[in-house]
């Protein structure tokens, strides 16, 4: 009786054993196809953070090796010349080819020496900058030292739906390049029209244009109010309503805008412009200058 219960007890034991084995069969392989699941599922995000952090880091080699000698720029690049070697220099070194960053939106004129545009790679877009004479990157939004984060945020988030609106309104090509906002009422300051230029000193063509719209304004006198921003950081809900970066900017009663300077149509030819755009929300007033 008692060899009979023993190897009864054996053959239990080593059937539990066997089961105990099975089971954790069972968990490591599920394991293993659980953990295959959540790779699957996380590589796209890996590589949309790697994509982050590697050219947060490239920011940061790009500013640490500013001060190395470089070939010789005479002048500034355009915009898309600068862009497109800041797209290459990623892909050169930080992409794949399954995997390429591209230029989306481009800003025409640089602001303070930096040209804004949109890297694309895969869905994200990152606000990004170039220098003027292409040498350097920066591949984020510049910070406000003079705002906490949450004011930015909410800055941020007012240029986007502003921009937004402006969007969508109907529109039309107007002389000059202009682009009129036809549902658009025209904004006003003391019952006088506004007429808004945005540059900057290290623009040309804002230095073309400045002179242009600044005598023809003059020529309206207190018909209008005339803003002048340049470099001065004032306005900007205005600037980014109409501008997607570029100087120089031109609003006219909130109800024609054009990014970049009339300077291939000549000086005359863009002043019977300005006049015509103006006496358009002033009512044709003052009459010696809208020809009542």
């Amino acid at each position: 009786m008692e060899n009979i219960n023993e190897n009864q007890t054996n053959g239990s034991v080593e059937s539990a054993s066997a089961e105990s084995v099975n089971i954790e069969k069972n968990i490591q392989s599920k394991a293993v196809e659980n953990t295959q699941k959540i790779n699957c599922k996380t590589t796209t995000i890996i590589l949309a953070a790697a994509l982050v952090l590697a050219l947060g880091l490239l920011g940061f080699y790009i500013w640490k090796d500013q001060n190395k000698p470089a070939p010789a720029v005479t002048q500034d690049l355009t915009a898309q010349d600068a862009t497109k070697l800041a797209i290459d220099y990623i892909n050169k070194y930080y992409t794949t080819e399954t995997a390429r960053a591209s230029a989306g939106e481009v800003g025409n004129e640089p602001v303070n020496g930096l040209y804004k545009f949109v890297i694309e790679m895969q869905g994200q877009k990152i606000n990004s900058y170039v220098t003027a004479n292409g040498k350097m990157l920066f591949p984020q939004d510049p910070i406000d030292l003079t705002k906490s984060p949450e004011e930015t945020d909410q800055a941020n988030q007012a240029t986007t739906t502003a921009t937004a609106t402006v969007d969508s309104q109907p529109k039309q090509a107007a002389d000059g390049n202009f682009t009129e906002l036809t549902s658009t009422q025209v904004c006003q300051e003391n019952g006088k029209p506004i007429v808004y230029f945005f540059g900057s000193e290290s623009c040309p063509h804002c230095k073309w244009e400045q002179p242009v719209i600044s005598a023809v304004a003059k020529k309206f006198g207190s018909a209008i109010s005339y803003h002048e921003n340049i470099d001065n950081g004032k306005e900007m809900d205005i600037f980014n309503q109409y501008s997607d970066g570029g100087v120089p900017a031109l609003v006219i009663g909130c109800k024609y805008y054009r990014i970049g300077s009339g300077e291939s149509a000549g000086i005359e030819s863009e002043t019977a412009t300005l006049t015509k755009l103006i006496c358009n929300i002033t009512g044709n007033q003052p009459g010696e200058v809208c020809g009542e």
